[in-house]
């Protein structure tokens, strides 16, 4: 892993999911691990936080799966004013269902629900040291 995990504290995180009791979990989880953490229910709301909050957010951490907008919608969205911005991915859903929306693409970072805190700390960290991949080639 490059970059020291030690920077990536006082990073802030937006988390989106539709289920309120992991959404708090999700929350004070990251909190404890000393992010600054955004949470919303809905991808509307996440929206309009992210719009707001653009200049200081540094990672996007949503459920693919919700009521209205699903994840990859509203990421879509969201990284289109602010390219730079991480994004996690998770779901509870079997690979094969989500896998249509695009959230198992290649270079995608997701992690399948439940999961271990350890797990999902290390790829948080993991997510916002590691470089920006090169562009791909022009066709």
């Amino acid at each position: 892993m490059t970059g020291n995990p030690m920077d990536c504290r006082k990073k802030t995180i937006l988390v989106v999911d539709d289920e309120h009791d992991i959404l708090a979990m999700l929350q004070r989880m990251l909190e404890r691990e000393g992010y600054t953490v955004w949470a919303s229910d809905n991808a509307e709301k996440a929206i309009l936080i992210a719009d707001v909050h653009k200049a200081h957010l540094n990672l996007l951490l949503t459920d693919v799966q919700m009521p209205g907008m699903n994840g990859i919608e509203m990421s879509a969205v969201i990284l289109s004013e602010s390219p730079a911005l991480r994004c996690i991915y998770m779901s509870g859903h079997i690979p094969e269902s989500i896998a249509p929306m695009g959230a198992l693409k290649e270079g995608v970072n997701f992690i399948r629900k439940p999961f271990r805190v350890s797990a999902l700390t290390e790829m948080v960290n993991h997510t916002l040291v590691t470089p920006d991949l090169p562009p791909p080639p022009p066709q």
